[in-house]
C-alpha cells in the first residue's frame, strides 16, 4: 500500500472516530476513490455503472482494508442484484457480511446493522434478522438522523416487530428524504411503497393506492410497483381503472413478465365476476395471484428443462442461465409467501436445479430451503 493510501486510510479513520463521538448513524466514509465513486453511484440508483465501478475497487488485494469496504461489498452484491446478476452477486454478499461484522464489533452504526440484517432477511433467516435489529436498536445510537437514517431505522423496527414504530419512522423518512435531506435516491420510492404495504395490511386501499403512485412516479423501474398500483385499483373495485393502468400508464417493457402475469389476473377476474361485482372479486385476489403464480412456476420450469435437455448438462449458455434465474426467481415469490418450496420444487421437476445452485453459492441452499 503507498503512502498516500496509508494516509488516507488515516484520515478516514481519525474523521470517523471524531464523527463517532457525536453520531453512530453511518458507516465509515471510503478512502479509496474507486468506491468513493462507486457508493455515489450505487446512492444514485444507477445500478450498472455502480457494480462496475465497485468491482473495479473489490478486485484490488487490499479492497477489504478499506474503513467503508462493508459498505462497498453489500452495495456491490446489491447492484448486482438489481441489475438481474443474483448468481455474481452472492460471493459479495458473504464479503460484505465479514467485513460488516468486523466493523460492527467496534464500532456499531445503525447503516451497518441494517445491511447485515437486510443480508440475514435475503436468506429468510428470521431469529438472526430479528436478533441484530433489536440489538441495533440497542445498540446503535443515531443522534441526528437524516432521511436515510430514518428509512433503515423504520426497517429495522419492523425487522423487530416494532410495526408501529416502523410505521411512524417511515412516514418521517419520507417527508426527510422528500426535502432532500438524504443521498439514497432508491429510498424514498421504497419509503412509499413499504408505507403502502403496511397500509394494504390494514385493508386502507385508497391510502395505499396513492403511495404507490408516488413510488412508481419516483421510480417506474422499482420491481414489481406497476403491478401492486394495478392490484390496489383492484382492491378498490376500480376494474377498468387497473387495466387502463396496466395497458397503458404502466408501459409494459418496464415490468415485463410481471405486467404479462398482472393482465391474465384481470382477465381471470373479470370473467369471475362481472363489472358490477368488482368490490366482490377484488376478494378472489389471493386465489386468483397463487393461480397465477401456479402458472408461472410451471412455465419457468418448464422452459429450463427444455433449454437444458437440448444444451446437455454440461452446457450453461447465456439462454440456460437466464432460464435458471427465472425459475429461482419465482421460487423465492414462495418463500415470500411461506410456502414450501421443497416441495412446490419437486413438483415442477426442477430438483436437480436447487442442487447445481447449492453447489455453485452456498447460501442458497438455505436461502430456497433444503
Amino acid at each position: 500500500m503507498n503512502l498516500r493510501c496509508t494516509l488516507a486510510l488515516l484520515l478516514a479513520a481519525v474523521a470517523h472516530a471524531a464523527a463517532g463521538q457525536t453520531s453512530r448513524c453511518k458507516e465509515p466514509m471510503a478512502a479509496d476513490a474507486k468506491l468513493a465513486e462507486g457508493l455515489r453511484l450505487y446512492e444514485g440508483g444507477n445500478w450498472r455503472a455502480s457494480y462496475d465501478q465497485l468491482a473495479r475497487w473489490a478486485k484490488a488485494p487490499d479492497a477489504a482494508k478499506d474503513p467503508a469496504a462493508g459498505r462497498g461489498f453489500y452495495a456491490l452484491s446489491y447492484a448486482l442484484r438489481m441489475s438481474g446478476k443474483p448468481l455474481e452477486a452472492a460471493p459479495w454478499t458473504a464479503q460484505a457480511q465479514a467485513a460488516l461484522e468486523r466493523v460492527t464489533e467496534s464500532e456499531r452504526s445503525i447503516e451497518g446493522f441494517y445491511y447485515l440484517a437486510s443480508i440475514a432477511d435475503s436468506r429468510q433467516a428470521s431469529d438472526e434478522v430479528a436478533r441484530l435489529a433489536k440489538r441495533a436498536i440497542a445498540e446503535g445510537a443515531c443522534g441526528s438522523p437524516d432521511g436515510d437514517d430514518l428509512f433503515r431505522l423504520a426497517r429495522l423496527n419492523v425487522f423487530a416487530g416494532n410495526a408501529d414504530e416502523g410505521t411512524r419512522l417511515m412516514t418521517l423518512a419520507a417527508e426527510a428524504l422528500a426535502a432532500g435531506k438524504g443521498r439514497v435516491v432508491t429510498y424514498q420510492p421504497l419509503a412509499h411503497s413499504s408505507l403502502a404495504a403496511e397500509l394494504v395490511a390494514q385493508k386502507k386501499h385508497a391510502e395505499a393506492l396513492t403511495h404507490l403512485r408516488k413510488a412508481a412516479d419516483l421510480d417506474p423501474s422499482l420491481p414489481r410497483i406497476h403491478r401492486a398500483v394495478g392490484l390496489t385499483m383492484l382492491r378498490l373495485g376500480d376494474v377498468a381503472g387497473a387495466g387502463a393502468y396496466w395497458r397503458a400508464e404502466a408501459r409494459p417493457a418496464v415490468d415485463g413478465d410481471d405486467i404479462d402475469d398482472a393482465t391474465l389476473l384481470l382477465e381471470r377476474v373479470v370473467s369471475a365476476r362481472s363489472a358490477d361485482g368488482a368490490a366482490a372479486a377484488a376478494s378472489d385476489l389471493a386465489t386468483l395471484e397463487r393461480a397465477a403464480l401456479d402458472q408461472r412456476a410451471r412455465e419457468t420450469s418448464a422452459a429450463w428443462l427444455d433449454l437444458s435437455r437440448k444444451a446437455g448438462r454440461s452446457q450453461r449458455s447465456p439462454e440456460v442461465v437466464a432460464a435458471e434465474r427465472r425459475v429461482l426467481d419465482v421460487m423465492m415469490e414462495y418463500l415470500q409467501r411461506g410456502e414450501n418450496v421443497t416441495r412446490i420444487v419437486q413438483a415442477n421437476g426442477v430438483t436437480r436445479l436447487l442442487h447445481a445452485e447449492a453447489a455453485r453459492t452456498p447460501r442458497s441452499k438455505e436461502k430456497l430451503g433444503r
